[in-house]
């Protein structure tokens, strides 16, 4: 019995034991906010479902955020963990921040590039602050911080720079092995708004990024679609691609055919065939 009362009493003291928060903890918690900002923002910009994983990385970003202000000594620990998380899943679970680091001219290149830095930063952090709760009385930062802090805020300038200064990429048609009109679909976006296509052509969709995309015939207008199948235009009804490509075809009827993504607005392409 008295066994099992100390070892409550220790796994209480273990849980409740909290100490003052330091420089380090602070900078972790006022970085980890910003994160929960950013991934909220990033859940309304996509909506749902698709942003359930971002708003999910919000709430964990605030849950952490509270008890290392809480100052509860094992906090830190537990961020370690769900930092590493963070970062696998950012790599290996979702497609979405490779495809913005390897497309340099990509508007949201800059900011995935300092979110990555920002949450290795709070990784590194964490496991400073691990090695200060429970390393020396005197609680002094580790000098290998510093340098950690230093490299990842130089690696995050010089890639932002190098994404600013580079070309704009070019998109120009191109025709597949079977003669087929080439259209290339990036994130939210086809690779041209614009294309033409020879009476009696095809028209293949190749989705360079990964991403699940739903093609229909209509327009975007004032962010909502109006769907419209022109008549004699080839079977396009809502056609979900995810990677790889399809082919539609061939258009047999000379006009102007507007294509649009359900699933991204704005992102919209218009067929001429003379």
């Amino acid at each position: 019995m008295a066994t099992t009362t100390s070892s409550t009493a220790t796994s209480r003291t273990f849980l409740l034991e909290r100490q003052p928060v330091t420089t380090l903890g602070k900078v972790i918690g006022g970085i980890s906010i910003f994160l929960a900002l950013g991934a909220l923002s990033g859940a309304s910009a996509i909506g749902m479902p698709g942003g359930i994983a971002l708003a999910t990385m919000s709430v964990v970003d605030c849950m952490l955020a509270a008890i290392i202000f809480a100052g509860l000594r094992w906090a830190p620990i537990v961020g370690a963990v769900v930092g590493a998380g963070g970062l696998v899943y950012m790599f290996f679970g979702t497609p979405y921040p490779i495809y913005h680091l390897t497309h340099l001219n990509d508007p949201l290149f800059a900011p995935i590039v300092i979110v990555v830095a920002l949450a290795a930063l709070v990784f590194a952090a964490m496991v400073a602050a691990v090695a200060q709760n429970y390393g020396a009385q005197d609680r002094h930062m580790p000098r290998w911080f510093g340098f950690v802090a230093t490299g990842l805020t130089g690696m995050a300038l010089g890639a932002i720079l190098i994404g600013v200064s580079a070309q704009p990429a070019t998109v120009s048609a191109t025709t597949g092995s079977d003669g087929a009109t080439v259209v290339h679909l990036g994130l939210s976006t086809f690779g041209t708004t614009a294309i033409t296509v020879p009476l009696g052509g095809k028209l293949d969709f190749v989705d360079d990024a990964n991403i699940p995309h739903q093609l229909t015939y209509g327009t975007w207008t004032n962010g909502r679609t109006q769907t419209a199948t022109p008549a004699n235009a080839p079977a396009l009804d809502n056609r979900t691609i995810a990677s790889g490509s399809f082919e539609i075809g061939p258009f047999t009827t000379a006009g102007t055919y507007s294509i649009l993504c359900v699933l991204h607005p704005g992102m919209q392409l218009t067929v001429t065939v003379p």
